[in-house]
């Protein structure tokens, strides 16, 4: 083989190593911020469980208040909202951590980017049912 030749194979070489440790550092990030990405998703949830208790609770106490400020549709749509983003966490946390295998872990970095945007459905959601609540107890 020709020093050219050899040269231009080194360099390929170099550059998929490259490629490949850049591959892996952005992989061994995402693992290391899945255990956050997966604790805001549960943050989210608690947070959202109290201010359907809050909504319950106004309800109760006034049952003709949605009727009146004809919030039905807005209502539905954000325990719609919820309720689907809620039931797809749940069975991606049941397929991810029913599992003790290397797949797992490697589900948790293709997941990583989709539980945080689920974290991000429920935030828009729990704002929205935070401006239900507060037009509730006017």
């Amino acid at each position: 083989m020709d020093p050219l030749s050899i040269s231009t194979n080194a360099l390929s070489l170099a550059a998929v190593v490259f490629k490949t440790s850049v591959t892996l550092r952005d992989m061994f990030d995402d693992y290391s911020d899945a255990p956050q990405a997966i604790s805001d998703v549960s943050d989210e949830d608690k947070v959202m469980q109290a201010a359907l208790r809050v909504v319950e609770s106004a309800i109760r106490a006034e049952p003709h208040a949605i009727a009146r400020f004809d919030l039905e549709d807005m209502f539905s749509l954000a325990v719609k909202g919820c309720h689907t983003t809620l039931l797809y966490v749940r069975k991606q946390y049941e397929q991810l951590f029913g599992r003790e295998d290397w797949k797992a872990k490697i589900m948790v970095l293709w997941k990583n980017h989709e539980m945080t945007s689920f974290g991000t459905r429920l935030d828009r959601k729990k704002s929205t049912i935070g401006i239900l609540v507060q037009t509730l107890n006017l």
